[in-house]
């Protein structure tokens, strides 16, 4: 362990000395080799992720710099909030949003955010992309539902109800892309 303590103290000193128009790929190298020592030698979750912020910063090109920092943002409770507002922007944009639905209703069920779990559960069994242990999710939150509203909308509700909150990406991928459901 003191080893790997130098050897961060070498990276944090060695890296802001390399001139910044000299060679970025070395910097890039250096910025990497840091956040990996924080997290796998040092189990530092804070100073890997700022460590994988730089990197993303200097090279935004590469999702797997990108994804490491997702899972990073995930771990960290004072981060999970952005791993959710990157997975909802992700949603309109990626070829294949299912792993990032994934996620989400993971990051929702860890803050026990049970409505949103639903809603993600819901949104992957009607698109027809839920495993079963999602299907069961779903079926189990689904029980505890009344099967009518108790007491008709006011006006002022349905205004929250149209809000701009309400329309996310989850939403969108939602409404665009799901299939009628005959349940």
């Amino acid at each position: 362990h003191q080893q790997h303590k130098l050897l961060e103290e070498y990276y944090r000193d060695l890296i802001p000395k390399i001139p910044r128009d000299f060679d970025e790929e070395l910097r890039l190298l250096l910025w990497r080799n840091l956040g990996e020592l924080y997290y796998s030698q040092l189990k530092d979750l804070a100073g890997a992720i700022m460590a994988y912020e730089v990197v993303t910063k200097l090279d935004p090109e590469s999702q797997d710099d990108f994804e490491l920092l997702l899972d990073l943002y995930s771990y960290s409770p004072d981060h999970q909030q952005k791993a959710i507002a990157i997975c909802h922007d992700r949603l309109l944009s990626a070829p294949k949003p299912v792993p990032y639905l994934r996620r989400l209703r993971s990051l929702y069920h860890a803050r026990k955010q049970y409505d949103a779990v639903f809603t993600v559960c819901q949104a992957l069994v009607q698109l027809g992309w839920a495993d079963d242990k999602e299907r069961q999710l779903y079926d189990y939150l689904h029980k505890g539902l009344p099967s009518q509203a108790s007491m008709p909308l006011a006006e002022p509700h349905w205004q929250s109800i149209l809000g701009s909150e309400l329309h996310t990406p989850l939403a969108t991928v939602k409404r665009e892309k799901s299939v009628p459901s005959f349940a």
